[in-house]
């Protein structure tokens, strides 16, 4: 699990989101670490966590929790020690889910997409505007080597004893080489809200196309207003006319329960 950062969204009083689903995921983000500041679950883990979904080599789903460091119209950005099993599943699919539960509010966001790599010096942003804490953190899985995240270790005790090497060490830590941070490119956001019996989704039709058919969901909207049927693909069925253009490439559907 990645140590707990607070979200800082690219959005300023000069930059909003604009895109619909940033937009609406940024009300249901406010909403959800609100009623979880308010809320007795103190085993909640933090409205900034979130499940990211890969696969493995050998076809299996895998998934664990990443923290979000921020998001914007660009797309969600997470860090990951860059030899972990789960970067090198980004790197060879190029896809991945994310998925945000908020018991406190009773809602839940599914985001799928494609995922590439930032540069060094975007991942250095990030490190540098991280606590003393949560730098050391990355600090002690993303130097690589027998200790490196989900290495294998032989001496749990050595492990440790490492770890502790890395604490003393600060309060300054400069970023590993081993660190590196993603970006998830939504093609498909989905929102969930119980207490409002309300579920939705937003689709960007040419994302989605772009990537294949192999991810192209069987209820794609046309434009709206549109007559011409698309080929999603063999075994893909036809392209639905249910939704609505909702502005930027994105079309949303109003979904039952």
């Amino acid at each position: 699990m990645s140590a707990a950062i607070s979200v800082k969204s690219r959005f300023g009083s000069n930059a909003e989101a604009t895109h619909p689903p940033i937009v609406h995921f940024t009300r249901y983000y406010a909403h959800a670490r609100d009623r979880s500041q308010r809320s007795s679950e103190r085993q909640f883990p933090g409205v900034h966590n979130a499940l990211l979904s890969t696969v493995s080599p050998d076809g299996f789903p895998d998934a664990r929790t990443v923290s979000l460091h921020e998001y914007s119209d660009d797309g969600f950005v997470f860090c990951t020690a860059r030899g972990s099993p789960k970067a090198r599943q980004l790197l060879a699919s190029g896809t991945a889910a994310l998925t945000f539960l908020w018991p406190p509010s009773q809602s839940q966001v599914r985001i799928m997409g494609r995922v590439t790599e930032q540069s060094r010096e975007a991942t250095l942003a990030l490190f540098d505007a991280c606590t003393p804490r949560e730098q050391a953190y990355y600090v002690r899985t993303g130097s690589g080597g027998q200790f490196g995240q989900s290495q294998v270790v032989a001496v749990v005790e050595d492990c440790h004893d490492a770890q502790q090497a890395v604490d003393d060490a600060g309060p300054e830590y400069a970023l590993p080489d081993g660190w590196t941070s993603f970006i998830l490119l939504p093609h498909v956001v989905e929102f969930l809200c119980l207490a409002q019996a309300s579920r939705m989704r937003y689709i960007h039709v040419e994302r989605c196309r772009e990537s294949g058919p192999v991810h192209v969901l069987h209820t794609l909207p046309l434009e709206a207003g549109g007559e011409e049927e698309a080929d999603a693909g063999e075994g893909e069925g036809e392209l639905a006319r249910g939704g609505r253009d909702a502005g930027h490439g994105w079309h949303r559907q109003d979904l039952a329960m």
